[in-house]
């Protein structure tokens, strides 16, 4: 069975949604979906109808420029929410980032191809304890030093095909084939574009999460 991962974007400490990745066109969940914007709130509405073993939080202010100014309401969802591990993209360049949220155990660091940059420092101390992002846009692999992805060993890799976020366009098979066959060496997730009709295709490449927001909030 397919394993939804919520996927949560927050911008200025409110969930915001977005089409293709644009981020300055990214505007809060409760003008789309009519839902309360609080990461807090949202969650606890989410898991009324089920409780979800991991959370995605990409922290779009941090990806940007560095910005702290999500970090208190993260915190807060690490704390209250403990037996849910969450897996958060914080824009993390350095290997010392990964710590940013390391007094939480249900933490686990997203490194990816767009802006991490201290592959040798992450090959040299074999450290393994986190995941992985492979970012893809406009049919290019983000990231000055991108090929390193192939030698990346993790808890999971994720396949982002930020082209098609919020589209529901369904997966891009090619692309998830060029990942797999590029790396042997972990679990795959999927992101980006995800529609129902996409299981029996991802069941095939034996593939078993995937990252949504769409699917997750249909089935409230």
């Amino acid at each position: 069975m397919l394993n939804y991962i919520p996927a949560i974007d927050i911008k200025n400490n409110v969930i915001v949604t977005g089409i293709k990745g644009n981020r300055s066109l990214y505007k809060s969940i409760s003008k789309k979906y009519k839902l309360n914007h609080d990461l807090i709130k949202f969650l606890e509405h989410i898991f009324k109808k089920k409780r979800y073993k991991h959370i995605y939080i990409a922290d779009l202010n941090a990806i940007h420029n560095q910005s702290k100014v999500n970090f208190s309401s993260i915190c807060k969802a690490l704390k209250k929410f403990p037996n849910t591990t969450f897996i958060i993209d914080s824009g993390s360049k350095k290997f010392s980032d990964l710590r940013k949220y390391a007094m939480y155990k249900n933490y686990i660091p997203i490194l990816s191809s767009e802006s991490y940059q201290n592959y040798s420092i992450l090959f040299k101390r074999k450290y393994t304890r986190f995941i992985f992002s492979v970012d893809k846009k406009k049919n290019i692999i983000l990231g000055k030093k991108r090929k390193y992805y192939k030698n990346i060993r993790c808890l999971s890799l994720i396949m982002m095909n930020i082209d098609r976020i919020g589209s529901n366009k369904g997966i891009e098979i090619e692309y998830l084939n060029k990942v797999k066959n590029s790396n042997n060496y972990n679990n795959f997730i999927v992101a980006g574009g995800f529609k129902k009709s996409d299981e029996t295709v991802l069941k095939k490449l034996n593939i078993g999460e995937v990252i949504c927001l769409s699917e997750v909030l249909r089935n409230l």
